[in-house]
């Protein structure tokens, strides 16, 4: 990523056909994603806020495309994965 003197960081993740592009994991930041080209699929914690990903028994299913933003606040657990009948996806996280 890049990181500018505010502390803002910028990842860049560009995936395959059906590539998952980060396992189901949590930043300790919030962070906003945009979708800059495809489709991808995410999940999303819905429930047992601050326990163990163990714990979890809710998950939101969001789909976005190109120039969808989503915010995900700072513990959250999610995942994205490429969605079907696409070859690549690309989204940046802020």
């Amino acid at each position: 990523g890049v990181k500018e003197e505010t502390g803002t960081t910028i990842n860049v993740y560009h995936s395959g056909p059906s590539a998952v592009a980060l396992n189901i994991h949590y930043d300790a930041w919030p962070v906003f994603v945009l979708q800059l080209e495809g489709k991808k699929e995410w999940i999303i914690q819905e429930d047992a806020f601050g326990l163990p990903k163990s714990q979890i028994t809710e998950w939101k299913n969001i789909t976005m495309t190109e120039g969808d933003l989503l915010y995900i606040p700072q513990g959250v657990f999610h995942a994205a994965t490429t969605a079907e009948g696409y070859s690549t996806t690309t989204h940046t996280t802020i």
